[in-house]
């Protein structure tokens, strides 16, 4: 019998690299899994930190907003679509320097967003700045991990 085609050796070549055969060719078991989390990926979590403690979500300016906007997109941390929607002013009339709750305006524009029946697509981006706006704001040393959103946002466009 061609040894490639034994079923042992068969069974040996598409053992996943988490299992180990044991005496018994066929019985598998499992091997413990390690996680480690890479340089790159620690440098985001510094990165989303900084920011986080450099920036208030619950009192922040729109020259502020644009500073962090300016810093997460350098970092690669938001898209350019999560980006645009987080440096669109309140209103038109809307004075750069005064601090407001962009948290809350912004949870509530899509509360309003839901029920008024906006496209899809703009609900997606509007759930995103709400997750990325909760995450910096519970990274902030101040607020000790504390979420201010009860609802889980996620948004699954890759980051520009």
């Amino acid at each position: 019998m061609n040894p490639i085609n034994n079923s042992l050796s068969v069974t040996a070549m598409y053992t996943p690299s988490s299992q180990i055969l044991t005496k018994e060719p066929r019985m598998l078991t499992p091997t413990s899994d390690q996680v480690s989390i890479s340089a790159a990926g620690r440098n985001a979590e510094d990165k989303w930190q900084a920011i986080a403690d450099k920036y208030d979500m619950t009192n922040i300016s729109l020259h502020e907003r644009g500073a962090m906007t300016a810093e997460l997109l350098e970092n690669k941390l938001i898209s350019s679509a999560e980006g645009l929607a987080m440096m669109a002013p309140n209103s038109m009339n809307e004075d750069p320097d005064t601090k407001v709750n962009f948290l809350d305006m912004t949870q509530n524009g899509l509360e309003a967003a839901k029920s008024n029946g906006t496209p899809i697509n703009q609900i997606k981006i509007m759930e995103s700045l709400v997750g990325i706006l909760d995450q910096l704001y519970s990274l902030a040393s101040n607020n000790n991990g504390n979420s201010v959103s009860s609802m889980n946002y996620a948004y699954s466009e890759d980051r520009d």
